[in-house]
């Protein structure tokens, strides 16, 4: 069994180990200790991706894995990452925020990760990690960083799940709002106007 809470990479991006590109180095053995390798983002689709493909490598068959993914409230099953020795058990939700969620996913090893199921998943890796593949998994991280953006309030194609609770703060938060806008503007009318009395030239009494 293997139950895990891989980073996410939403808050603070996930890193590993190594540099972008081919690169080879060897380090002298005398500096060894006090090396600090190089480190390199690491994408929360390589990390799910890599996270299945070590399952898949690991467990017998009839082993379990068990970790975290962050979804949105339109989720399903189909957003989930794929592995051919890995079928889906169950899967439970936890919400956290107004726009998005959790949930705690359990996949089982139901076949040997023989060269050609191996083949098979480097190849749908590899379409995920550059863009190619259009599945659930692909779509799931694009509804997640619209879901995460400073302006997914205002965005109607997010999914978002309020408490009536917080749905009453929300609403009464943008009348404040309007409120001090329309205060604002009257304020702003009333100088106008102040200034422009002050302005007008006041005609001389004749009789003096």
């Amino acid at each position: 069994v293997i139950v895990t809470d891989p980073p996410y990479g939403i808050r603070a991006g996930a890193k590993k180990s190594g540099r972008k590109g081919p690169c080879l180095y060897s380090i002298n053995p005398a500096s060894r200790l006090d090396h600090i390798p190089a480190v390199q983002p690491y994408p929360v689709e390589e990390v799910l991706l890599d996270l299945l493909h070590t399952a898949a490598s690991s467990l017998t068959c009839g082993g379990l894995l068990t970790y975290l993914i962050p979804t949105t409230y339109d989720f399903t099953e189909d957003d989930l990452p794929l592995h051919p020795c890995l079928r889906l058990l169950n899967v439970s939700h936890q919400p956290l925020s107004s726009r998005h969620g959790r949930r705690a996913v359990t996949m089982q090893k139901h076949r040997c990760y023989s060269q050609e199921m191996r083949e098979r998943f480097v190849e749908y890796k590899r379409k995920v990690i550059s863009g190619e593949d259009e599945g659930g998994f692909s779509k799931l991280m694009s509804k997640l960083e619209a879901a995460l953006a400073a302006n997914a309030f205002d965005n109607a194609a997010v999914v978002k799940s309020l408490s009536t609770a917080s749905a009453k703060r929300r609403i009464s938060k943008n009348l404040r709002k309007k409120q001090r806008e329309e205060s604002g503007l009257c304020i702003s009318k009333s100088i106008i106007e102040d200034d422009t009395a002050d302005s007008v030239a006041v005609p001389k009494n004749p009789e003096h």
